[in-house]
Protein backbone atom coordinates (compact mmCIF):
# COMPACT_ATOMS: atom_id res chain seq x y z
CA UNK A 1 0.00 0.00 0.00
CA UNK A 2 2.87 2.42 0.93
CA UNK A 3 4.67 1.60 -2.71
CA UNK A 4 1.87 2.35 -4.51
CA UNK A 5 1.12 5.48 -2.72
CA UNK A 6 4.78 6.39 -3.40
CA UNK A 7 4.69 5.30 -6.97
CA UNK A 8 1.39 8.01 -7.30
CA UNK A 9 3.49 10.53 -5.39
CA UNK A 10 6.68 10.32 -8.06
CA UNK A 11 4.03 10.32 -10.60
CA UNK A 12 2.37 13.43 -9.82
CA UNK A 13 5.64 15.28 -8.66
CA UNK A 14 7.17 14.18 -11.95
CA UNK A 15 3.90 15.66 -13.77
CA UNK A 16 4.39 19.16 -11.82
CA UNK A 17 8.20 19.46 -12.99
CA UNK A 18 7.63 18.57 -16.59
CA UNK A 19 4.84 21.50 -16.75
CA UNK A 20 6.79 23.49 -15.20
CA UNK A 21 9.70 23.40 -17.81
CA UNK A 22 7.57 22.55 -20.55
CA UNK A 23 6.03 26.50 -19.48
CA UNK A 24 8.86 27.34 -18.99
CA UNK A 25 10.57 27.06 -22.66
CA UNK A 26 7.11 28.38 -24.50
CA UNK A 27 8.03 31.85 -22.38
CA UNK A 28 9.36 35.00 -24.90
CA UNK A 29 13.15 35.27 -24.03
CA UNK A 30 13.55 38.94 -22.83
CA UNK A 31 15.58 40.95 -25.64
CA UNK A 32 18.93 43.05 -24.37
CA UNK A 33 18.38 46.43 -23.64
CA UNK A 34 19.45 48.87 -26.65
CA UNK A 35 19.58 52.16 -24.29
CA UNK A 36 23.55 52.43 -24.53
CA UNK A 37 23.23 52.89 -28.34
CA UNK A 38 20.10 55.17 -28.13
CA UNK A 39 21.93 57.38 -25.37
CA UNK A 40 25.03 57.58 -28.10
CA UNK A 41 22.98 58.51 -30.79
CA UNK A 42 21.52 61.06 -28.91
CA UNK A 43 24.88 62.51 -28.28
CA UNK A 44 25.97 62.11 -31.73
CA UNK A 45 22.95 64.09 -33.05
CA UNK A 46 23.73 67.16 -30.38
CA UNK A 47 27.19 67.18 -31.24
CA UNK A 48 26.09 67.77 -35.12
CA UNK A 49 23.38 69.96 -33.99
CA UNK A 50 25.81 72.09 -31.85
CA UNK A 51 28.54 72.04 -35.19
CA UNK A 52 25.93 73.00 -37.10
CA UNK A 53 24.69 75.98 -35.37
CA UNK A 54 28.32 77.05 -35.24
CA UNK A 55 28.64 77.02 -38.92
CA UNK A 56 26.06 78.99 -39.22
CA UNK A 57 26.87 81.55 -36.48
CA UNK A 58 30.19 81.89 -38.06
CA UNK A 59 28.52 82.63 -41.69
CA UNK A 60 26.02 85.61 -40.03
CA UNK A 61 29.23 86.82 -38.75
CA UNK A 62 31.14 87.23 -41.70
CA UNK A 63 27.97 88.71 -43.36
CA UNK A 64 28.00 90.98 -40.79
CA UNK A 65 31.55 91.83 -40.94
CA UNK A 66 31.46 93.10 -44.67
CA UNK A 67 28.19 94.69 -44.72
CA UNK A 68 30.63 96.53 -41.70
CA UNK A 69 33.28 96.93 -43.80
CA UNK A 70 30.97 98.23 -46.86
CA UNK A 71 29.24 100.76 -44.23
CA UNK A 72 32.68 102.39 -43.61
CA UNK A 73 33.87 102.38 -46.99
CA UNK A 74 30.41 104.13 -47.75
CA UNK A 75 30.63 106.16 -44.76
CA UNK A 76 34.71 107.09 -45.87
CA UNK A 77 33.39 107.91 -49.34
CA UNK A 78 30.81 110.48 -47.89
CA UNK A 79 33.00 112.41 -45.20
CA UNK A 80 35.84 112.32 -48.36
CA UNK A 81 33.33 113.54 -50.60
CA UNK A 82 31.87 116.32 -47.86
CA UNK A 83 35.34 117.44 -47.01
CA UNK A 84 36.09 117.52 -50.58
CA UNK A 85 32.85 119.55 -51.28
CA UNK A 86 33.80 122.04 -48.01
CA UNK A 87 37.52 122.43 -49.08
CA UNK A 88 36.00 123.50 -52.16
CA UNK A 89 33.42 125.72 -50.98
CA UNK A 90 36.46 127.11 -48.99
CA UNK A 91 38.35 127.99 -51.82
CA UNK A 92 36.00 129.21 -53.43
CA UNK A 93 35.33 132.04 -50.83
CA UNK A 94 38.71 132.50 -50.30
CA UNK A 95 39.05 133.25 -54.13
CA UNK A 96 41.39 130.40 -54.88
CA UNK A 97 39.00 128.79 -58.00
CA UNK A 98 38.70 130.08 -61.43
CA UNK A 99 34.72 131.12 -61.73
CA UNK A 100 32.77 131.21 -64.43
CA UNK A 101 29.81 133.68 -64.94
CA UNK A 102 28.07 136.96 -66.40
CA UNK A 103 28.95 139.94 -65.47
CA UNK A 104 30.53 143.25 -66.71
CA UNK A 105 33.03 144.35 -68.63
CA UNK A 106 35.34 147.76 -67.22
CA UNK A 107 37.61 149.42 -69.87
CA UNK A 108 39.87 151.92 -68.28
CA UNK A 109 42.68 153.97 -69.29
CA UNK A 110 44.41 157.83 -69.59
CA UNK A 111 42.81 160.51 -71.38
CA UNK A 112 43.36 161.77 -74.75
CA UNK A 113 46.68 164.47 -74.46
CA UNK A 114 46.52 166.72 -77.56
CA UNK A 115 50.36 167.54 -76.44
CA UNK A 116 53.20 166.21 -75.77
CA UNK A 117 53.14 167.47 -72.64
CA UNK A 118 51.66 164.78 -69.68
CA UNK A 119 49.00 166.05 -67.36
CA UNK A 120 48.78 164.33 -64.28
CA UNK A 121 44.60 164.82 -64.89
CA UNK A 122 44.62 162.33 -67.54
CA UNK A 123 46.42 159.67 -66.18
CA UNK A 124 44.48 156.95 -64.38
CA UNK A 125 45.06 156.75 -60.15
CA UNK A 126 45.10 154.02 -57.85
CA UNK A 127 42.22 155.48 -56.32
CA UNK A 128 40.18 155.27 -59.54
CA UNK A 129 41.09 151.15 -59.57
CA UNK A 130 40.34 151.21 -55.84
CA UNK A 131 37.01 152.56 -55.98
CA UNK A 132 35.88 150.58 -58.80
CA UNK A 133 36.98 147.35 -57.41
CA UNK A 134 35.70 148.21 -54.16
CA UNK A 135 31.91 149.20 -55.79
CA UNK A 136 31.54 145.62 -57.57
CA UNK A 137 32.45 144.25 -54.38
CA UNK A 138 29.71 146.29 -52.74
CA UNK A 139 27.02 145.12 -55.64
CA UNK A 140 27.41 141.65 -54.92
CA UNK A 141 30.36 140.41 -57.10
CA UNK A 142 32.18 137.10 -56.78
CA UNK A 143 34.96 137.38 -58.30
CA UNK A 144 36.65 140.15 -60.16
CA UNK A 145 40.20 140.45 -62.06
CA UNK A 146 42.37 143.71 -63.14
CA UNK A 147 44.19 143.19 -66.13
CA UNK A 148 43.65 139.13 -65.73
CA UNK A 149 44.59 139.25 -62.28
CA UNK A 150 42.32 138.23 -59.50
CA UNK A 151 41.72 140.48 -56.71
CA UNK A 152 40.47 140.49 -53.83
CA UNK A 153 38.89 142.66 -50.90
CA UNK A 154 42.60 143.10 -49.06
CA UNK A 155 44.44 142.95 -52.23
CA UNK A 156 46.96 146.29 -52.29
CA UNK A 157 46.96 148.75 -55.38
CA UNK A 158 49.92 150.66 -55.87
CA UNK A 159 51.66 152.71 -58.37
CA UNK A 160 55.43 151.56 -58.55
CA UNK A 161 57.68 153.37 -61.16
CA UNK A 162 55.74 153.33 -64.40
CA UNK A 163 53.39 150.73 -63.53
CA UNK A 164 50.75 149.62 -61.06
CA UNK A 165 51.51 146.81 -58.93
CA UNK A 166 48.44 145.05 -57.52
CA UNK A 167 49.61 142.32 -54.71
CA UNK A 168 52.65 140.56 -56.44
CA UNK A 169 51.93 141.61 -60.00
CA UNK A 170 52.67 144.52 -62.26
CA UNK A 171 50.52 145.74 -64.95
CA UNK A 172 49.95 148.59 -67.09
CA UNK A 173 47.26 150.85 -68.88
CA UNK A 174 44.82 150.57 -70.80
CA UNK A 175 43.08 148.05 -67.28
CA UNK A 176 40.53 145.68 -68.21
CA UNK A 177 38.30 145.42 -65.01
CA UNK A 178 36.27 141.81 -65.25
CA UNK A 179 33.41 141.04 -62.54
CA UNK A 180 31.24 138.63 -62.07
CA UNK A 181 27.71 138.59 -61.16
CA UNK A 182 24.28 140.05 -61.88
CA UNK A 183 25.08 142.18 -64.77
CA UNK A 184 22.26 144.60 -64.08
CA UNK A 185 23.29 145.70 -61.15
CA UNK A 186 26.93 145.55 -61.36
CA UNK A 187 26.42 148.06 -64.59
CA UNK A 188 23.82 150.25 -62.42
CA UNK A 189 26.02 150.76 -59.93
CA UNK A 190 29.38 151.78 -62.04
CA UNK A 191 27.09 154.00 -64.51
CA UNK A 192 25.37 155.55 -61.47
CA UNK A 193 27.04 159.07 -61.38
CA UNK A 194 27.09 159.69 -57.91
CA UNK A 195 28.68 156.89 -56.98
CA UNK A 196 32.01 157.49 -59.15
CA UNK A 197 31.92 161.42 -59.41
CA UNK A 198 35.67 161.85 -59.74
CA UNK A 199 35.97 159.37 -63.13
CA UNK A 200 32.60 160.99 -63.87
CA UNK A 201 33.81 164.32 -63.87
CA UNK A 202 37.31 163.33 -66.30
CA UNK A 203 35.37 161.31 -68.70
CA UNK A 204 33.28 164.47 -69.23
CA UNK A 205 36.33 166.52 -69.53
CA UNK A 206 38.19 163.66 -71.98
CA UNK A 207 40.85 162.88 -69.06
CA UNK A 208 39.89 159.67 -68.97
CA UNK A 209 38.12 156.65 -70.95
CA UNK A 210 35.89 154.93 -68.98
CA UNK A 211 33.53 152.11 -70.47
CA UNK A 212 31.41 149.78 -69.08
CA UNK A 213 29.40 147.10 -71.19
CA UNK A 214 27.91 144.12 -69.60
CA UNK A 215 29.48 140.67 -70.86
CA UNK A 216 28.89 137.05 -70.91
CA UNK A 217 30.31 133.92 -70.14
CA UNK A 218 33.81 135.87 -68.43
CA UNK A 219 35.89 133.87 -66.40
CA UNK A 220 38.19 134.68 -64.01
CA UNK A 221 41.21 132.55 -62.45
CA UNK A 222 41.68 132.01 -59.21
CA UNK A 223 44.16 134.32 -56.74
CA UNK A 224 48.05 133.90 -57.51
CA UNK A 225 49.61 135.86 -54.80
CA UNK A 226 49.91 133.90 -51.42
CA UNK A 227 47.58 134.71 -48.64
CA UNK A 228 48.53 137.17 -45.95
CA UNK A 229 46.96 137.56 -42.71
CA UNK A 230 49.22 139.93 -41.26
CA UNK A 231 46.20 142.94 -40.97
CA UNK A 232 43.86 140.56 -39.47
CA UNK A 233 43.00 140.05 -35.81
CA UNK A 234 40.74 137.80 -34.61
CA UNK A 235 37.85 139.48 -32.69
CA UNK A 236 37.21 138.75 -29.06
CA UNK A 237 33.35 139.14 -28.23
CA UNK A 238 32.99 141.42 -24.65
Amino acid sequence: MESRFFSIFLLVLGLFVGGLLTVHMRSDVLPVSSYPLDELEMQENLVQLYVDEQQLLEKELLQSQERLKIAEQKRERLASRAEQNETQRLRMLLGLELVTGDGVRVLLGDGLSSGDSVNENMLVQTSDIRDIVNILFAAGASAISVNHQRVLPLSSINFVGNSFLIDDFHVFQPFTIDAIGSSSVLKARLTDKKSLPDIYKRVNQNRLRYIVTEKEDISISGYQSPLSTHYLSIYASQ
